[in-house]
């Protein structure tokens, strides 16, 4: 150390000598290193810290945290916790910090912490307060996994207590906490919820709940729904998200001019083929469509009579996801020249879902009748293959109703933004 270190440098110093202990399973060393560290600290008090400070002190609390649960002293973390959160608050400006990642990391943990405590006392209300403030520190830069994996079952188990207390003042709040820890089990699958609220999934209320929110109304399809019916289906769930304006810019629903019967008859001339009725129909009244914005994961495009975008126009099918992936020599290897006209001959592909970079499912229409869909990752060719083959059978008339094809594939675009936002709400 130089004769200008300041006590911030030395804790610096102190606590990378800690988590070099803690690496090697010395927790009493690591600790005791943080407590050097700590008074090292002392002239740095809570009071007179400035945002500036914080990230030292965050790598402090988090040493001891640590060090403190390996060693098994549950107390003395509750300790270390409350001075955490009594002493150091974050503001507004400085929430989202890049230097700030392990303070807000290990503030959401001291969180979680008194609000099991408050739990094992029965405290309600101080487990209520603990949690919902936890949720309270969103993430910011540099947090670039869900910040709040280890909290969802907490504050589904603070639910179910209070639930027991006053039914009807949390019974909602529960459910909303038990969606989305059933949701992030799925997604994460470290987050695993406890006993009770586990056994709460199959609940039929909880179940009615999940059933019957607005959202939740519009996720599928109802048998019967018309293109139409879809495109309204989406106007809703991008109103209810309520996207910012940057955000919203990535979740509407664009659309070319509107196709001339003039046109659509040419085309039809040029590929031999009869446009489904409902596919005709939705050409005419708003032409080739883009569900969110092209490039997204989750978007859903369907082609129009000219190349516009990254779009191609419709085409033969294996023409048609050759053009879109700029090209597929995967094709030439499992097909004959034969085989490759025979597809391009009987199918029309007129849109896709663009799932990933990887991935996409490229929707068709036979020409004999009927529609269906083939989904393609770049990657697993092995997988993909057997359904082209399929299609090399006759006969070819069987599939579904474009509208059915259509709604279904709006029930993909919904699921991902949905997903895309409940992500950027962590993040904001």
């Amino acid at each position: 150390m130089s004769a200008a270190s300041t006590p911030e440098d030395k804790a610096w110093e102190l606590l990378r000598a800690a988590n070099d202990q803690q690496q090697e399973q010395r927790f009493e060393q690591a600790l005791a290193l943080a407590g050097t560290a700590r008074t090292t600290l002392s002239r740095i008090t809570a009071g007179q810290a400035k945002s500036a400070h914080y990230p030292v002190w965050g790598s402090l609390f988090e040493v001891e945290l640590t060090a403190l649960e390996a060693l098994g002293r549950p107390a003395d973390m509750i300790t270390v916790a409350t001075e955490l959160t009594d002493k150091f608050r974050l503001r507004a400006g400085t929430l989202f910090d890049n230097d700030l990642v392990t303070f807000r990391r290990v503030l959401r943990q001291a969180y979680g912490i008194r609000a099991r405590d408050c739990l094992a006392r029965q405290d309600t209300a101080g487990a209520i307060k603990q949690i919902e403030a936890a949720f309270k520190v969103k993430a910011g830069a540099g947090d670039y996994l869900d910040p709040f994996e280890t909290l969802y079952d907490i504050r589904a188990q603070v639910y179910c207590q209070a639930v027991d207390t006053d039914p009807k003042k949390y019974r909602k709040r529960l459910f909303s906490a038990l969606h989305t820890l059933q949701k992030k089990e799925v997604e994460h699958y470290s987050t695993v919820a406890s006993a009770r609220p586990k056994a709460l999934f199959a609940d039929p209320d909880f179940v009615a709940y999940q059933q019957n929110t607005p959202l939740q109304k519009l996720m599928k399809g109802k048998a019967g729904d018309t293109w139409k019916d879809a495109i309204k289906r989406f106007a809703k769930v991008v109103k209810l998200l309520k996207f910012d304006d940057y955000q919203a810019s990535f979740n509407e629903l664009a659309t070319a001019p509107p196709e001339t019967e003039a046109a659509l008859r040419q085309l039809e001339l040029t590929l031999a083929c009869t446009i489904p009725a409902a596919l005709r129909q939705l050409y005419l009244e708003h032409g080739a469509l883009e569900m969110r914005e092209d490039g997204m994961w989750g978007t859903l495009a369907v082609y129009g009579s000219e190349h516009a975008s990254c779009m191609p126009p419709l085409s033969g099918l294996m023409d048609g996801i050759d053009s879109l992936w700029g090209g597929r020599p995967e094709f030439d290897d499992s097909f004959s020249a034969e085989e490759l006209d025979y597809l391009n001959a009987q199918y029309v592909v007129f849109g896709h879902i663009h799932h990933d970079d990887n991935s996409y499912t490229h929707l068709y229409f036979s020409k004999a009748g009927g529609c269906g869909a083939v989904y393609y990752h770049q990657d697993l060719w092995d997988d993909a293959s057997p359904s082209f083959e399929a299609l090399l059978t006759p006969p070819h008339a069987d599939g579904e109703r474009f509208e059915i094809l259509f709604s279904r594939a709006v029930d993909d675009v919904i699921g991902s933004m949905v997903s895309w936002k409940e992500d950027k709400d962590n993040e904001a």
